[in-house]
């Protein structure tokens, strides 16, 4: 089963939480419009990642596995790995090099 992004996000947020999220929490959460929510959680639950109790989303036990057997990552979270500005990168400092930091006088 190959899952898009959105629903990719999904899975982590309620992969993270311990008792399941609230719809409500979800949409705060990742941002989402409620169509583009409910339409992810429905491919999930379908696909038994998921399961909704009363408004609060949980994952399931295949859900789990599913998750752990493909670590999931979204390119958003891979791409936050590189997220350093180009004015913090400098040569590397070997040791006993002579160094005084950019805000010494400060």
């Amino acid at each position: 089963m190959k899952l898009t992004s959105k629903e990719i996000k999904i899975l982590i947020e309620v992969f993270r939480s311990s008792n399941g999220l609230f719809l409500f929490t979800l949409h705060s959460n990742l941002n989402l419009s409620p169509k583009e929510l409910f339409s992810a959680v429905e491919n999930l639950t379908r696909y038994g990642l998921l399961e909704v109790l009363e408004d609060r989303v949980s994952i399931t036990g295949e859900g789990i596995a599913y998750s752990v057997n493909n670590s999931l990552t979204t390119s958003s979270i891979k791409s936050k790995i590189n997220l350093t500005a180009d004015e913090f990168k400098g040569r590397k400092i070997e040791i006993n090099d002579f160094y005084i930091p950019q805000n010494f006088e400060k």
